[in-house]
């Protein structure tokens, strides 16, 4: 090959040609070939047939050192390859007439044989991350071949499998063909960053992630990690189940540690047009470690609230939906919540925006807050959070919030406090009414005022808020809550335990006829 200069050397071979044409015949035969590289031993025959149908068919038994076939035999699309195979195996297919091999020519055809495979590495042209030190057994049966403990690198990710993969030979030789994979995979490390890493690095300004669903592999996984990354994120003891096909990834099961704590989740993940992938996910999480959270997650793209302004251990059940651009920029638009939680050993620190509550409570304490227990469910749409009314108790105070806060960073609080012996001096010394507001005593617990915050979260205004105001606030938001909860449970089945929600999915007409069959299968009268 003049090219490379290699050259195929001792060469044997033994065949015939006939050109027939009218009678079809057309036919090249090679009943033997031998053949050396430097490193590579090819044996073989072949024999090709276009007369009246096209008929394919060769067998081989060779050990070939890879990077000198690609010298001898370039392959289009492969920038390079490396490391041995040991190959034994048959092949026989046929297309009718002119026409070229389809898919279902090649699924048609006769596959025999192995290949052991050695530390191979085949880098394509485009792709970014290549598979390297390939190394394991291959047996083909038709259309199918089965992995025996077949391991690989995918960038500096470990991957083991074990499984089948459907339609190789088709997948590799035609453009439209899919691959269909069934498999055990086991990884020790899986760098998730580096496989949805954008191209170029160099550009500080370009987009640091780009995702795109492949789209003619279909995948079945027995999912086993032992470590998996993802930016700051770091998960340990993986197991699930994962589902590919049509660019509709589906997660069943999947258990992690992560966080500090355990969590378990089902979702799915699809392109919804030609740049941007719609996710849905219903996770469990337990025990997790609030810092590690936000710190993990980049504090969720805001600066509000981080990893500095708190702390505990979080239980939630979290259902959400949301579309991503191919960047894994969240389209915040998209963006639904519905999430009930519990923080144990909670801590608030350093919140800017509580100082303004300095007014009615001691500065120190707002500074620092404690609490053992806080349990609530949020809500969010349309950019908003939505929290029903809580409380958060502590040593210091006493407060049952509820209210609004945009991704605009717009507030509406609305504050109940329970005034103790720790709130301000001022308040304990002037008690009028016109000054304060209105103040309700709790004959068990002291006095309490209501509060209001709004306005833009660095810098709310804080006031008084009328008790009459605060309850028409607190039902608007259990109505607001439970339209919410009923446009998630027809969009995405949420909330299905929900008392409420099943009644509201009763139809009358559902009840009339379960009567009319009742009323039919009975002779006795029934009295409303």
């Amino acid at each position: 090959y003049k090219p490379s200069g290699l050259q195929i050397k001792r060469m044997q071979l033994k065949g015939a040609y006939q050109s027939t044409k009218n009678g079809h015949a057309q036919k090249l035969t090679i009943s033997s070939l031998i053949g050396h590289l430097e490193q590579s031993e090819i044996t073989g025959s072949f024999s090709y047939e276009w007369g009246k149908d096209k008929i394919l068919s060769f067998a081989t038994k060779s050990s070939i050192q890879l990077a000198e076939l690609h010298s001898f035999f370039p392959i289009p699309g492969i920038k390079s390859m490396e490391g041995f195979i040991d190959i034994n195996a048959s092949f026989q297919g046929q297309s009718s007439g002119n026409r070229p091999f389809t898919i279902y020519d090649y699924q048609q055809s006769y596959l025999t044989g192995t290949a052991k495979l050695k530390q191979v590495s085949i880098i394509p042209d485009e792709q970014k991350h290549h598979l390297t030190k390939i190394t394991g057994l291959l047996s083909f049966a038709n259309s199918d071949a089965t992995l025996s403990n077949v391991s690989c690198m995918l960038g500096s990710s470990d991957i083991n499998l074990d499984g089948t993969l459907h339609n190789l030979p088709a997948y590799l030789l035609l453009p439209d063909a899919p691959l269909q994979i069934q498999a055990k995979f086991y990884s020790n490390h899986f760098k998730l960053e580096e496989l949805l890493e954008a191209e170029d690095k160099k550009n500080t300004a370009a987009p640091k992630w780009k995702v795109k669903l492949p789209e003619r592999v279909d995948l079945s996984l027995t999912l086993s990690i032992n470590k998996l990354s993802f930016n700051k994120f770091m998960a340990s003891d993986i197991s699930g189940a994962a589902t590919f096909k049509n660019q509709y990834l589906s997660i069943d099961n999947l258990q992690m540690n992560a966080f500090g704590g355990r969590t378990s989740l089902r979702g799915t993940a699809r392109m919804l047009t030609d740049t941007s992938i719609m996710v849905t996910c219903q996770s469990s999480l337990r025990q997790i470690q609030i810092k590690r959270l936000f710190e993990e997650c980049d504090n969720f793209g805001q600066q509000t609230v981080t990893q500095e302004n708190l702390s505990g251990k979080l239980d939630a059940d979290v259902d959400l939906s949301v579309a991503f651009t191919q960047q894994l920029s969240a389209l915040l638009p998209t963006l639904k919540v519905a999430s009930n939680f519990t923080i144990q050993e909670g801590e608030i620190m350093n919140i800017k925006s509580l100082e303004s509550l300095s007014k009615f409570i001691r500065l120190e304490e707002l500074k620092h807050i404690r609490f053992a227990t806080l349990s609530n469910e949020i809500l969010i749409e349309d950019k908003i959070i939505r929290m029903p009314e809580m409380e958060i108790q502590s040593s210091a105070i006493n407060i049952h919030l509820s209210g609004t806060h945009s991704f605009d960073n717009i507030i509406d609080y609305r504050f109940n406090v329970l005034l103790k012996d720790l709130l301000a001096q001022k308040f304990k010394r002037n008690r009028k009414q016109d000054e304060f507001g209105e103040i309700i005593e709790d004959n068990d617990r002291g006095a309490r005022i209501f509060l209001k915050m709004t306005g833009q979260a660095k810098n709310p205004v804080v006031g008084y808020d009328g008790k009459s105001v605060q309850e028409k606030i607190k039902e608007d938001m259990k109505k607001e809550k439970q339209e919410l909860k009923q446009i998630l449970f027809e969009e995405f089945g949420w909330f299905k335990k929900d008392s409420t929600i099943q009644k509201n999915n009763t139809l009358p007409s559902d009840k009339k006829e379960k009567k009319k069959n009742k009323e039919l299968q009975s002779e006795e009268f029934e009295f409303e």
